[in-house]
């Protein structure tokens, strides 16, 4: 594994997209300071996961962003992109290319990805655990670093070598665990609260569920008893329906019978009248013969005198025409000559439009010519700007030479007086170390205020979860509730439909007409429907409009008298009794006409409280047009006194006044009728679609509700995590005091080596001012040369813009010119429309001419015809007199035929009188026995709808049988048994389905409860396990890494001995480290004691010590060479060489560790405040 590349955008002074090749080799990054190139190491640590501002060198994660320059505006974004080699497969994930990214908006968004997946921070962490790599790792050394190593107390030195030793991995999953243990034992509380509060309630419920349980006994023995009566009614009225039917179908021959009859004298009848029509129908035709000669008769003497007129005006209408004629032939000869003269006027125009079109040919050539100049100054003009933007560079590139070199100037300038300062700040220093450390501790104080927050709101989200789920089992039991209720719906919706759907209480002819025709489907589409099928009436008018249409209500609607008379044949052939048919194109509706606005208490006319199709107005108004409907009976009375009882009059509660001044009423069974069980299903439908709108929407409370439950669970476990970061800020607060404190002690150190600094940096700035003025001079001679060039580009632009005005003016002068050649042009085209339209007039007239021409011989011919008529007239007129006179004589004896016809046709009139009166006996017979079967209809709805609304039970003819011969045995009778319920007083029917959820609540958790306990106890043996692992593994490594340092200080230093030490007595997970040198010559003593550039040199060993016992595949050392001298750089970079299998990043500004790159990077600021990278890559 290697680190391969990284890009960074937006990141700090990198504002541009920069990439950084890395190579297995070393690779070197140099520059002058303030040029950015320890950010580069900066952007490495961010998108390794880096939280700390202050490691970032700033104050706020804002500051890593891109703030601008006075030439760019500041970036919204930083970005840094990392890239390894993977083929070793050293982080564990499937991929030979890894690519981290981390991306942080000004807004404080921030965003990880590993190869463009987003993830979490704790992927990326989890990603390097002891790797190296990271942000307790040593891949990443800078000055501060080596500075931790050496200032920090035992304790806190642990991190790096813990990293060294592959323990940080264990010591992430022991957190964790720790973590989870506390949840546990919370949740442990929590559950116990809940498991003593569903233990009371399942006492309560134990009671009910039992009380409701004996209710449910009860009530079962009544329903067996009901159901057992229903099935004994309903099977003895099936065999009295029955009987009566035969004795309908006796009453209905005779009615055939008699039927017959009526129809044979009707014939008789018929033809009766048929002659009587014929004599009268000859009577009026021979009246109205003699009455048409007579109007002959004055007709040909009117039209002789007519005709007389006709002549003299066709005379004169002649004379009009020959006049009209000689006028039209004077427009033509004048228009001939109108002609000639534009056909003139044309030639010359025809002329005048060649000479400019010619002209206008000569511009065109001329502007041709001036194109092709410009064309070549364009040319010349291409070849002028590349030498110019040759100079341009040429100047460009020294220029920059010279903003770097001066830019390098002011840089060592800048850090002169900045070291010469820096002396009057060290003594400052001690005052602002003093005011760090009372901010630190003020800062120490609002992270324990923030954790005093953090656990009072972890108790309300606690409190808040409890309220929920009490809310969510809540909303379970209403949904169960409401789940019954639409299950209940739709059984009584689908016995409902089925009783549709088989016609149940229509007549048994009715009935099976229509499952028959249904089946084998018949008259689809002449078959429209029955008058119940057809309407929809409100509930309020549900009785009164039943009562109005009685058995009306069962005729079928068919779409011509035909196809009745195809059905009736089709009763007859099959012996399926009668039905009555309403032919759509033979029934004519009438309404009556009356005023609904009286305040008499009219609702309105009965077929207009209906509705219906239009199309089906005709047979509704025939059966409801007549019928008044009002409020109550008192109003019927009036209405009816009103209108001369010629109407029937309907109250709302069914009471009828009947046309002549007959009342019926009584009781209705409004729930057997067609109507009602029609509105009911709309009505039920209605119910369950509301009930199922209800069920959605608790559906839909429930999943929100257990997404919050989900989100305070979440919640509480990042409170945790949030208590425990801000204890960890508050002890890396603390670890910041101890290193001011300590950095207090160092700055006498830093004092001697500003003094070296001051003289180096002297000598440079007067070497390389002697560089600058070179640059000078040469870019004042290119500048010289940059201004000849200008000259002949501008010589050649005012040649080109001479020539562009030229071709501007001659293409105004060829505008004007096609302008005019346009005019003629037009006018030429007038002269040509002209022209045509004088041909095409006189064409019209010409042909104006030939139909005066025609009409004048028309005229003519009519006159001729007019005396010949008339002639004709004198002789029919005499012969239409005589005719008139024959068929008075014929008239006189059809009449008398006549009168002996009505004399025969009386005396059949009376022998119809005598039948209709046996048919209505007959009707009445009928009528009778229809209704005792309507009224047992009406009963065993009654009956059916008692045990649906009591039993929610639905009793089919099929079983009827059975469930009487299966008589049930009850315990007690009906009476008793209804006052033993009642002696139950209330009852929760929901308790026993209540107590079994509380019983399954309780077992549930009393089960978690149980898991939770197992899993605390998993829980600790896992932190022993790792505790145990974590010993072992830091002992033996810890050991290793002494071993290392010891021989690697005694290269650094020529001999001598070091030593690290865990401190006795503690244990080894939290001991502190001590480190103690002893170079050659001097004794043992902690590496506190040591002097400036040792102790580096110490920290720099102890370095080496960590890669040697666990390699990091890549290590990025930032600048910690620039307290050590050339003699111990050597030793450090020799070293170096020796780590073949790790990648070495150098950031440095010595000239030695410089010497030891395979690659090397140059930071520059080509634009001030914007780092730009130059590589070079270097050979032997």
């Amino acid at each position: 594994m290697y680190l391969k590349r990284i890009d960074m955008q937006g990141f700090k002074s990198f504002a541009n997209k920069t990439t950084i090749e890395f190579t297995r080799d070393i690779t070197c990054i140099v520059g002058p300071n303030g040029s950015g190139k320890s950010n580069i190491a900066d952007a490495i640590r961010w998108v390794l996961g880096e939280q700390s501002v202050k490691n970032l060198r700033g104050n706020k994660m804002e500051d890593i962003i891109f703030s601008g320059t006075k030439d760019r505006k500041a970036l919204g974004f930083a970005e840094v992109t990392i890239v390894f080699d993977n083929e070793s497969k050293m982080i564990p994930i499937d991929f030979l290319e890894v690519e981290v990214k981390r991306r942080l908006f000004r807004n404080g968004d921030s965003e990880y990805f590993i190869n463009n997946t987003k993830c979490r921070f704790k992927d990326v962490r989890d990603l390097f655990f002891d790797t190296g790599i990271g942000k307790n790792g040593y891949s990443i050394v800078s000055q501060g670093k080596i500075d931790e190593i050496l200032i920090n107390k035992p304790e806190e030195r642990r991190a790096i070598f813990e990293e060294a030793s592959g323990i940080s991995k264990f010591k992430s999953k022991r957190m964790e665990a720790e973590r989870k243990l506390n949840n546990t034992d919370k949740n442990l509380i929590r559950l116990n609260d809940i498991i003593q509060e569903i233990k009371s309630q399942e006492e309560i419920l134990k009671v009910e569920s039992e009380t409701a349980k004996k209710y449910q006994e009860l009530f079962d023995e009544i329903k067996k008893s009901d159901i057992y009566s229903a099935a004994k009614f309903l099977y003895n009225s099936k065999e009295k329906v029955e009987k009566l039917q035969l004795e309908i179908a006796e009453l209905e021959e005779k009615q055939i019978i008699k039927s017959n009859s009526y129809e044979n004298i009707n014939e008789d009848m018929e033809q009766l009248s048929k002659s009587i029509k014929e004599i009268e129908s000859q009577i009026m035709i021979n009246q109205k013969s003699e009455l048409d000669r007579t109007n002959k008769e004055n007709e040909y003497r009117n039209q002789m005198n007519l005709n007389s007129e006709k002549l003299s005006s066709l005379e004169n209408e002649k004379k009009k025409l020959l006049l009209e004629l000689e006028v039209h032939k004077s427009e033509i000869i004048e228009n001939e000559n109108s002609i000639k003269d534009l056909k003139s006027k044309l030639a010359i125009e025809l002329l005048e439009y060649d000479e400019m079109t010619s002209s206008n040919d000569v511009y065109i050539g001329k502007l041709d010519e001036i194109k092709l100049e410009i064309s070549t100054l364009e040319s010349n003009r291409f070849t002028l700007d590349g030498e110019l933007s040759s100079l341009q560079e040429e100047a460009s590139s020294l220029e920059i030479k010279l903003r770097t070199l001066v830019s390098i100037i002011s840089e060592k300038q800048s850090r002169l007086d900045g070291v010469v300062k820096q002396r009057e700040l060290l003594e400052k220093n001690e005052d602002e170390i003093k005011n760090s450390i009372i901010g630190i501790e003020n800062k120490i104080d609002e992270l324990n205020l923030k954790i005093a927050e953090e656990t009072e709101k972890a108790s309300k989200s606690v409190e808040s979860l409890n309220d929920k789920k009490l809310k969510f089992n809540s909303l379970l039991e209403n949904l169960n509730e409401l789940n019954n209720k639409c299950r209940s719906f739709i059984n009584q919706r689908d016995f409902l439909s089925n009783m549709e759907d088989n016609f149940d209480g229509y007549y048994k002819s009715v009935k099976s007409f229509m499952l028959k025709t249904k089946k084998e489907k018949l008259f689809d589409s002449s078959l429209k429907g029955t008058v119940a099928d057809l309407i929809s009436v409100d509930e309020q008018y549900e009785t009164a409009i039943s009562v109005a249409l009685g058995n009306s209500l069962q005729n079928i609607v068919v779409d011509t008298d035909s196809s009745a008379k195809e059905m009736i044949s089709y009763l007859k052939k099959h012996n399926l009794g009668r039905v009555t048919f309403l032919p759509l194109n033979t029934i004519k509706g009438y309404k009556i006409d009356i005023n609904t606005d009286s305040n008499q208490g009219i609702i309105g006319i009965a077929s207009e409280l209906v509705q219906f199709k239009s199309e089906y107005s005709n047979i509704i108004n025939s059966i409801l047009g007549r019928i008044i409907i009002v409020d109550n009976i008192d109003s019927a009375s009036k209405v009816s006194k009103q209108y001369g009882q010629k109407y029937r009059v309907i109250s709302l509660e069914g009471d009828v006044i009947n046309v002549g001044g007959s009342l019926t009423g009584g009781s209705i069974k409004t729930n057997s009728n067609l109507l009602f069980r029609k509105n009911q299903l709309t009505k039920i439908n209605a119910d369950i679609k509301t009930i199922e709108a209800e069920i959605a929407l608790i559906e839909s409370e429930k999943d929100e509700l257990k997404l919050e439950i989900e989100s305070l669970i979440s919640v509480q476990e990042l409170n945790s995590e949030k208590l425990y970061e801000l204890e960890k800020s508050i002890e890396k607060y603390k670890n910041n005091v101890v290193l001011l404190n300590n950095n207090s002690s160092n700055n006498d150190k830093y004092l001697k080596e500003y003094i070296v600094e001051i003289e180096d940096s002297k000598l440079f700035i007067e070497k390389s001012n002697l560089e600058r003025i070179g640059l000078e001079q040469s870019i004042a001679k290119l500048r010289i040369e940059v201004d000849d060039a200008n000259e002949k580009v501008r010589d050649n632009q005012a040649n080109l813009n001479e020539l562009r005005e030229k071709l501007q003016t001659n293409l105004d002068a060829n505008t004007k010119e096609m302008i005019g050649l346009n005019d003629v042009k037009n006018s030429i085209q007038t002269k040509r429309d002209s022209i045509d339209r004088l041909n095409s007039f006189n064409k019209s007239l010409e042909d104006k001419n030939s139909l005066l021409n025609a009409q004048i011989q028309e005229n003519i011919q009519n006159f001729t015809d007019l005396e010949e008529l008339n002639k004709q007239l004198v002789i029919n007129y005499g012969t239409f007199k005589n005719e008139i006179t024959d068929f008075t004589i014929e008239n006189n004896d059809l009449i008398s035929k006549k009168e002996a016809k009505f004399d025969e046709l009386s005396s059949f009139q009376s022998k119809i009188k005598l039948i209709n009166s046996e048919l209505l006996e007959i009707d009445r017979d009928l009528n009778k026995a229809k209704f005792s079967i309507e009224k047992d209809e009406f009963k065993k709805d009654d009956i059916i709808n008692s045990l649906i609304n009591n039993y929610d039970y639905y009793i089919m003819d099929k079983d009827l049988l059975a469930l009487i011969e299966d008589k049930p045995s009850l315990s007690m009778t009906n009476k008793q048994l209804k006052t033993e319920i009642n002696n139950l007083g209330a009852v929760n029917l929901a308790a026993p389905e209540a107590y079994k959820q509380v019983c399954e609540r309780l077992e549930f958790n009393l089960n978690q409860y149980n898991d939770l306990v197992e899993a605390k106890g998993k829980l600790q043996k896992l932190i022993k396990e790792i505790d145990s692992s974590m010993r072992a593994q830091f002992k033996e490594s810890f050991e290793q890494i002494n071993e290392y340092f010891k021989e690697i200080f005694k290269i650094f230093f020529d001999g001598g001995n070091a030593n690290m030490e865990i401190a006795e007595g503690e244990d080894i997970l939290t001991a502190g480290i001590e480190i103690k040198a002893q170079p050659p010559g001097k004794k043992l003593q902690t590496i506190s004691l040591l002097s400036g550039g040792e102790r580096a040199l110490t920290a720099v060993a102890i370095l080496f010590a960590l890669l040697k016992t666990r390699p990091a595949p890549f290590c990025l050392l930032d600048e910690i060479d620039s307290a050590l001298d050339e003699a111990n750089i050597l030793r450090y970079i020799s070293y170096l060489r020796t780590f073949e299998d790790i990648q070495f990043a150098i950031i440095t500004h010595r000239k030695t560790a410089m010497e030891v790159a395979d690659v090397l990077y140059g930071v520059t600021m080509e634009e001030m405040g914007v780092s730009k990278i130059i590589s070079m890559k270097l050979e032997n």
